[in-house]
């Protein structure tokens, strides 16, 4: 498994869990930032280490046949294609950005209480807002329209 998936999923509660509802406004919306700069990190670094490892194996597997030179051999699979090395570096922020909004979510669902009780003197940023729309829109609204496609496309067929 690789080590920087688990950096990815494990960063992000950590960093956004780590303020309390009595934090000033602009610390908490530095640490959100925060997360999501170290999430696309761990994210680009778990999918340039899963290529070169892909690679690696491929390469090792190709060694050994005594042919001299590169063929694809159908025992070692298909070599590791490179799409997601121009596709994340771009959008990958995204995902690292809906992440963190639905663990932004988790924490105001925790300090409900404390929130409500602080009353006025708890201000609720617009970046976070933002994060949990993405969140909200990224990993529960597009995957039930993904499901809701694949069923009618099932149907009419």
């Amino acid at each position: 498994m690789n080590p920087f998936f688990w950096l990815f999923v494990m960063l992000i509660p950590v960093l956004v869990f780590a303020a309390k509802p009595e934090d000033s406004a602009k610390f908490r919306t530095w640490r959100l930032i925060g997360a999501i700069l170290l999430g696309y990190a761990a994210l680009n670094a778990m999918i340039y280490s899963h290529y070169h490892l892909g690679w690696h194996d491929y390469e090792i597997c190709q060694s050994q046949f005594a042919d001299g030179s590169l063929q694809q051999h159908p025992e070692c699979g298909k070599p590791p294609k490179g799409l997601g090395l121009f596709f994340y570096p771009l959008i990958g922020w995204v995902f690292a950005a809906g992440y963190a909004g639905l663990c932004e979510f988790a924490w105001q669902m925790r300090h409900r209480r404390t929130i409500k009780t602080m009353g006025g003197h708890f201000k609720k940023g617009w970046f976070a807002n933002f994060l949990i729309a993405i969140g909200t829109l990224i990993f529960v609204i597009y995957p039930i329209c993904m499901m809701v496609s694949t069923l009618i496309l099932e149907l009419a067929s």
